[in-house]
């Protein structure tokens, strides 16, 4: 299949029986929606689940598809329901057996964008991981994945005033977490 075909010709080909058309959308979004869930998660493990929650949503819901939105916009609507599902049934899980971790290891490491060494990038993966779900979500798709915050605000079902709310108190409690109290020359 040719690779100017759009999303809406392919929902159409595959709401007609087109399985090939389902393996086409499911290459075109599958590495952005990959990136997303490992993100938003920050387990690593869940990563393929999600994914494949997602895509098999698409399968069956294509039909209730409106088309007001592009379609990886509604995607990404259905990656943070299923991450949010997977984060609730992990915490109950956790919460149940009497331990709450926090994994860092599921956030990409390459989000050095301003040169920072390797030691930085963990101390800011592992920050941007330890913080709430609702916090990381925004954090997520307004820095890391460059969403404005109107963008970010409809994504995540939001008023944008929200969405400014959640980002004061991520940037606060990531400066929190990253202030260097090892720092020479620095007083408490």
């Amino acid at each position: 299949m040719a690779d100017d075909v759009t999303d809406g010709q392919l929902l159409t080909r595959l709401a007609a029986g087109d399985a090939g058309a389902f393996d086409h959308l499911v290459a075109r979004h599958e590495p952005v929606v990959r990136r997303q869930a490992r993100r938003l998660l920050a387990w690593r493990s869940d990563v393929d689940d999600v994914v494949q929650e997602v895509f098999l949503a698409l399968w069956r819901g294509h039909g209730r598809f409106r088309g007001e939105s592009a379609l990886s916009t509604w995607l990404l609507t259905i990656t943070i329901r299923e991450c949010r599902r997977k984060l609730r049934k992990k915490y109950l899980r956790d919460k149940l057996i009497g331990r709450l971790r926090i994994v860092a290891s599921g956030f990409e490491t390459a989000i050095d964008r301003n040169g920072a060494d390797a030691d930085e990038n963990r101390r800011v993966v592992t920050a941007v991981a330890a913080l709430p779900s609702k916090l990381r979500e925004v954090v997520v798709l307004h820095y890391l994945e460059g969403f404005s915050i109107e963008e970010t605000a409809k994504a995540l079902g939001l008023k944008r005033s929200v969405v400014d709310v959640r980002l004061t108190r991520a940037r606060q409690k990531l400066a929190e977490s990253l202030r260097d109290d090892d720092a020479p020359g620095e007083l408490s």
